[in-house]
């Protein structure tokens, strides 16, 4: 296979196997020696915030000097960027090789693997061949049947932010979601918690630790001083990532860190300021340029923590936006018309995408008039026109399309 044909598999998968569970998964990992078992995790779950925290932590324990896989999802621009050794993308010719692999264990077993189990499985062998001493684990959906799930132990496992999203897989109440992304924590293991989670989120994760017997840390809040410095347990950071939500994320990265310094790792101040200082995770409140600003905020939850940031903007904003039809889109609306009534919808390239005039019919019952330009560079450019900011925001796959297209007016 070349680069193209190993894309192509790979995406040729079915998003959801018929037999839920990681059953298949973990023959597939058995036939080919498990590999996962000789490997160790850091594992992080949650509605929002789960990847910043991941790229946190991962950019920490480079600084510590420690070899890194990072396992995250989606991707912004580029599929490599799911696989990082070292804050690397995995090299084209590595991810042909190891997909090489993984696809003749499935067809000589005649295993049925979903999507993101093949990436898992890409991952793990990637990251094993590269003799990674840590790998950061970013579930792709829930935990408890997560893939990313069929590790037995792990050094830590967090819990970021808790809502409403992908409810059809999920549940419908605060305690079904939780009680899946809760489905990481192992037996007699560490699990941090996001700062002041809701009462319905704290029980049901109290609950799983009980019966787990495991040690729950519930991050304090912290607080923020400027822009991109905050204070966490009398210790003055500074954090690369806009974003006032991102300080929260830190927080739960140091608690990660200080349960792997118990644990024996050695992790200085230094290592944390300088990782915190230095890390990059794109299309999260990141500004292309001083007019404009990306945010791959796609649900309710995320629409509310781009809005705390947003509302800090000292100029007009136009807000660019395209959602997938499989999310609440109303409830988005509902929450973007709060931050602007100058929108403009567009159509991401996603085969999911919601069709433009549906999302503006959507618009005009809460009372904002939207106008629709159905390409997503020229509603930017549209945008972009009227001065002021433009704010694109909604789904990481318009953020994807807009950052490749305007990242070169940078600043």
């Amino acid at each position: 296979m070349n680069y193209d044909d190993t894309l192509k598999y790979i995406h040729s998968a079915p998003k959801v196997a018929k037999k839920l569970g990681n059953a298949a998964l973990a023959t597939a990992l058995k036939k080919l020696g498990n590999p996962h078992k000789k490997l160790k995790y850091i594992h992080i779950a949650g509605t929002n915030g789960k990847g910043s925290t991941s790229a946190m932590t991962d950019s920490v324990l480079r600084k510590a000097g420690y070899t890194t896989g990072l396992f995250t999802s989606p991707y912004i621009e580029r599929f490599n960027e799911r696989i990082k050794v070292n804050g690397n993308d995995i090299p084209d010719a590595e991810l042909v090789k190891c997909t090489e692999k993984v696809k003749k264990c499935i067809e000589e077993h005649n295993l049925e693997i979903a999507e993101f189990s093949i990436i898992f499985l890409v991952g793990i062998l990637y990251f094993l061949d590269k003799k990674c001493d840590i790998v950061v684990l970013e579930t792709g959906l829930g935990g408890r049947l997560d893939a990313t799930n069929v590790i037995e132990e792990n050094l830590a496992c967090a819990i970021t932010s808790i809502g409403f999203d992908h409810v059809q897989y999920l549940g419908n109440t605060i305690e079904k979601i939780t009680y899946e992304k809760a489905g990481i924590i192992k037996n007699r293991s560490y699990v941090v918690l996001y700062p002041n989670p809701d009462k319905k989120v704290l029980n049901v994760v109290s609950s799983v630790a009980k019966e787990k017997d495991a040690h729950l840390i519930i991050t304090d809040q912290p607080l923020i001083v400027s822009k991109n410095h905050f204070i966490y347990q009398g210790e003055e950071l500074e954090l690369s990532l806009e974003g006032k939500y991102q300080f929260s994320n830190a927080s739960v990265c140091l608690e990660i860190i200080n349960t792997l310094k118990n644990r024996g790792y050695t992790i200085t101040a230094k290592h944390i300021k300088d990782g915190l200082k230095s890390v990059c995770w794109p299309g999260r409140f990141e500004w292309l340029n001083p007019n404009l600003v990306l945010d791959g905020c796609h649900n309710e939850e995320g629409v509310d923590k781009f809005a705390e940031s947003a509302k800090d903007i000292p100029e007009p904003v136009t807000i660019v936006t395209g959602v997938m039809s499989d999310k609440d889109y109303r409830a988005i609306a509902e929450k973007l018309s709060q931050i602007s009534k100058d929108i403009i919808i567009t159509k991401p390239s996603e085969v999911r995408s919601l069709e433009p005039d549906e999302f503006k019919k959507i618009f005009a019952e809460i009372g904002v008039n939207a106008l629709v330009v159905p390409n997503p560079e020229d509603a930017v450019n549209t945008a972009l026109k009227k001065g002021g900011v433009c704010a694109v925001c909604g789904s990481l796959y318009l953020i994807g399309e807009i950052r490749k297209k305007f990242k070169n007016q940078i600043t």
